[in-house]
């Protein structure tokens, strides 16, 4: 199961960063593998879709950032990547859960997979439907349980990775991303006032300098 915690972590922070107002998931889309050198093309408005033009925007913003984190997470090895989804989950999605330590891991580990299940569920809901992708419904229904098995299996491991990473995955997910770099420190903050003393420092991690990268291209 492949997680994208690092590309929605970038492009929120990097849209913060800038400025640019986002369209509900579409600049995510954007950043995956499958559309690398796409090129989208005019898109009107549709009667009771008066946002597609917005959505077509935040899917192009989408494809320029997944440019730039390709050039900087595609060498990953998976491990690697597993160290650093982790280290992005703890730091934007559950830091209440990793920094108390006033529970055991057993029970962090309970909390996060709560909350990881529930932000799955609430994306199928979005999708509004499961309906077959295939007219065979075996074909679906085997690939569907296989995704399952996958799934559970894959969440179990990141789990882990988030609440108790070992000494290698700790120095690769600093590497990787620093609470001490001036665009990281500007994007948690939430504020982009700082940024010309931030353009001035030099980067600390390579997701500091994906971020300089973003806005500094835009």
């Amino acid at each position: 199961m492949t997680t994208y915690f690092i590309e929605i972590a970038a492009i929120n922070c990097a849209a913060r960063l800038s400025g640019v107002e986002l369209a509900g998931d579409y600049a995510i889309y954007g950043t995956l593998k499958r559309f690398r050198g796409k090129k989208l093309g005019e898109v009107d408005a549709i009667e009771g879709m008066e946002d597609m033009q917005d959505r077509a925007e935040s899917f192009r913003y989408g494809l320029r950032c997944g440019k730039i984190l390709a050039r900087y997470t595609d060498s990953l090895m998976p491990e690697q990547r597993l160290a650093c989804e982790a280290k992005i989950m703890r730091v934007f999605l559950a830091p209440e859960i990793a920094d108390d330590n006033s529970v055991t891991a057993e029970d962090k580990k309970m909390a996060l997979r709560a909350v990881i299940r529930s932000l799955t569920k609430r994306a199928q809901i979005r999708t509004h439907t499961t309906k077959p992708g295939y007219e065979d419904i075996n074909t679906w229904l085997d690939s569907y349980d296989e995704m399952q098995r996958d799934y559970s299996q894959s969440l179990d491991k990141f789990i882990d990775a988030v609440v108790a990473p070992d000494d290698d995955a700790v120095q690769i997910s600093d590497k990787f991303f620093s609470e001490d770099d001036s665009f990281v420190k500007l994007a948690l903050s939430g504020e982009s006032i700082g940024m010309n003393e931030a353009l001035s420092t030099q980067p600390l991690c390579t997701f500091g300098e994906i971020l300089r990268e973003i806005v500094v291209d835009k």
